[in-house]
């Protein structure tokens, strides 16, 4: 899709026609394994069976490949779509929280700090990305979100190896490495979502300037008609003005004649 120029106001990002695409339907594939995923793990913890968690692993490996997959098919077959667009890290950022709560909070593989301050983030960058997406805003994924989102993703894979070194705790070197990684990750991320800001901003004053530049037009449009019509009018007002001083000259001669033929009279009938 061809991006719009800085300060064109371009219409909304959304068609619900291209969710038929295939990278588009690849990502709703990526969100569809979030339940399934979720499931696995919950089962995991409460039967505290580690074969569900391989399968749970198994599937979060599969949505990230897909992740790969649906990039790469959208930039060689020219199937970038504004829906693409927000499904993309939509799903993503669904998937990290999944898991991430998961990990935390059923098998306890990770520190739930890690989680609230990624759910902020995330689910900022979620709110932003609905609100803005239909006001023809969109907001791209840049580098720094992605080595953010492949480090998250390399801590949660590692953190499901976590039970095969002991408890998590300090005393785990897998539970310790996937504590720094996942604290590498969440300050990439953070400085993603300033970027994304920043995005949002500089797009609200293209479409500020874009805005005032039309006003500015339509006035100058304004004042050249009002020019035009004064123009035609002037010229017909000044040859009213102009016949009605003839049409009162006119009459004025003929009142005169009639005065003095009026006195003669007077004189003759004298």
């Amino acid at each position: 899709m061809e991006e719009n120029k800085a300060g064109t106001k371009p219409k909304s990002q959304l068609n619900m026609r291209e969710l038929f695409m295939i990278p588009n339907l690849i990502c709703v594939f990526r969100i569809l394994c979030i339940p399934v995923f979720i499931l696995l793990c919950v089962f995991a913890a409460i039967n505290n069976d580690i074969n569900l968690v391989w399968g749970g692993l198994a599937v979060f490996t599969v949505a990230s490949a897909s992740d790969i997959i649906d990039g790469k098919i959208a930039r060689r077959y020219n199937m970038v779509s504004g829906l693409g667009k927000m499904l993309d890290p939509l799903a993503d950022k669904l998937m990290h929280v999944a898991v991430l709560m998961c990990l935390a909070f059923a098998l306890w593989y990770i520190h739930w700090a890690f989680v609230i301050l990624i759910l902020v983030k995330e689910l900022l960058m979620i709110v932003l990305s609905l609100i803005f997406a239909g006001k023809g805003i969109t907001i791209q994924a840049n580098m720094l979100g992605k080595v953010g989102s492949a480090a998250v993703s390399g801590g949660v894979i590692l953190a499901f190896f976590t039970a095969l070194a002991g408890e998590p705790n300090v005393q785990n070197p897998i539970y310790v490495t996937v504590t720094v990684i996942l604290s590498i990750a969440l300050a990439i991320g953070y400085g993603a979502a300033i970027n994304y800001l920043y995005q949002i901003v500089q797009q609200l004053k293209g479409f500020k300037i874009a805005k005032e530049q039309a006003e500015e037009t339509e006035v100058d449009k304004s004042g050249v008609a009002e020019e035009a019509v004064l123009a035609e009018v002037v010229p017909e007002e000044n040859q009213l003005i102009n016949e009605n001083q003839e049409e009162r000259g006119s009459s004025a001669e003929k009142y005169s004649a009639d005065a003095m033929a009026f006195a003669e009279e007077e004189t003759d009938n004298g």
